[in-house]
């Protein structure tokens, strides 16, 4: 069903309710534009000069900020990288083990508890996230590692966050671990809006639990599903704290993301028209993954 279809089909409503619902509206609408909306268009206008923060004087440079992070800025180029490359797994992981965990807690006695359970860490704000995994990777603990000795594979222990080839997938493991208990809540709710006759139709007509699965739980969780991955994108694009606290964007920026490499130009080098150039880059990123899978997770509601 098309946007306009939908629209046709709200009901019309007086002046008297609408008045009265752009009033209630409104308070948070004046919170958003000064707050929200104003700040990013004075970004978008500081990415266009080059000026260090201190100081009123700001030189017009145009695009000059946009072509150096794309043609001269190395560190930048892998920054967007590992910020893809976060993006996709925090997307697809915590996305498809908080499924997986709510289907198995709909259906186990006393599963509420174990939802709470996992659901503990995303109410732990990323910088002691970061402090708690800092303390599990030192190598003076080395928690993974001695994990991995009781199981007879001491050879495969490293310096986690001290090697350029384990540091980015360490540094996901505990965004992992604290995103996906979010993932569960959504959709555990989601699952228990599902009529109990569906599953029990499937199981008279002789469905397996994974076919119930695959043909009722999963196209009816679309919605929430929509809703985790629209979240988890925006969460693993904007990802600064828990970096920032575990690894710095070290070694030798093996860890940098595109905030992390943000605050250092622009706090540290005192690049701030460079710096708002970096945010305006994340903003389109940001919007640009959103507006693609909402399109897409809702091409077959729309078609239908």
């Amino acid at each position: 069903m098309s946007v306009v279809a939908r629209f046709r089909r709200i009901p019309k409503r007086s002046w008297q309710e609408m008045r009265t619902a752009y009033l209630f509206i409104l308070p948070a609408l004046v919170l958003y534009l000064v707050f929200v909306f104003w700040p990013v268009l004075q970004s978008i206008g500081i990415s266009f000069y080059e000026w260090s923060g201190l100081g009123k004087q700001m030189t017009f440079i145009g695009l000059d900020n946009y072509l150096t992070l794309f043609t001269q800025d190395a560190v930048f180029r892998l920054s967007l990288r590992n910020s893809i490359i976060a993006t996709l797994v925090l997307a697809l992981i915590p996305t498809a083990l908080g499924l997986g965990f709510a289907a198995l807690f709909s259906n186990l006695r006393g599963g509420g508890a174990y939802r709470s359970a996992i659901f503990l860490p995303y109410l732990v704000s990323m910088v002691a996230v970061g402090t708690i995994w800092s303390w599990i990777y030192n190598p003076r603990i080395d928690a993974p590692g001695l994990l991995l000795k009781a199981l007879g594979l001491g050879a495969w222990t490293h310096d986690w966050l001290g090697e350029q080839a384990t540091a980015l997938p360490a540094a996901m493991v505990p965004a992992i671990w604290r995103f996906t208990g979010f993932a569960i809540v959504i959709f555990y709710a989601a699952i228990q809006t599902i009529p109990m006759d569906l599953y029990e139709a499937a199981r008279v007509d002789g469905a397996s639990g994974w076919q119930s699965f695959w043909k009722i739980t999963l196209p009816l969780v679309r919605p929430a599903m929509t809703i985790v991955v629209v979240w988890m994108t925006m969460d693993a694009l904007k990802l600064f704290d828990l970096i920032f606290v575990l690894t710095r964007g070290n070694p030798n920026h093996a860890t940098e993301v595109i905030a992390t490499w943000m605050f250092v130009t622009t706090f540290r080098h005192y690049k701030m028209g460079y710096g708002a150039a970096m945010a305006v880059v994340l903003f389109l990123l940001i919007l640009g993954f959103s507006v693609i899978y909402i399109r897409w997770a809702t091409r077959g509601e729309e078609e239908g």
